[in-house]
C-alpha cells in the first residue's frame, strides 16, 4: 500500500503541479481523515476517492443518477419493478472516470488505494 506522501508525490508529478508546504499537508490531513474528498489546486478542482468506498459511492451516484433522470416519469405502481442493479451493472461498462470525472472522463491517477479524478 503506498503511503499517504507517495499518493502526494504521484498526484503532484501525474498532474505537474506546484504545491506549497500547507496546500501538501492539508492534503496529507484529506487522506489521512477521509475516504471521498475534493481537492482544489492551481484552479483546477479534483475528487479523491478511496478503494474503500468507491463501489459503494459509485452505485449511489448511478442510483441518484436514474431518479433524477428517469423516476420522476415512472407511475408508481410501476416505480417497485426498476431493476436498479442492473442500471449500476450497465453504468460499469463505461467505468468509474465516466460518472466522477466530469472534466473529461478520465481517472487521472490511480494507486492501490487511491483513485483521483479531475471534476473541472
Amino acid at each position: 500500500m503506498l503511503e499517504y506522501k507517495e499518493v502526494i508525490k504521484a498526484f503532484i508529478n501525474e498532474e505537474s503541479l506546484t504545491m506549497s508546504l500547507s496546500e501538501v499537508k492539508a492534503l496529507d490531513n484529506k487522506l489521512q481523515d477521509n475516504n471521498d474528498f475534493y481537492f482544489e489546486i492551481e484552479g483546477k478542482e479534483y475528487r479523491f476517492i478511496s478503494d474503500s468506498v468507491i463501489e459503494e459511492t459509485f452505485e449511489e451516484y448511478c442510483i441518484d443518477l436514474f431518479d433524477d433522470c428517469y423516476m420522476y416519469q415512472v407511475p408508481e405502481q410501476i416505480k417497485r419493478y426498476i431493476d436498479y442493479g442492473k442500471f449500476v451493472e450497465d453504468c460499469r461498462y463505461d467505468g468509474y472516470a465516466h460518472s466522477f470525472s466530469s472534466y473529461d472522463g478520465y481517472t487521472h491517477i490511480e494507486t492501490d488505494v487511491w483513485n483521483i479524478f479531475r471534476t473541472n
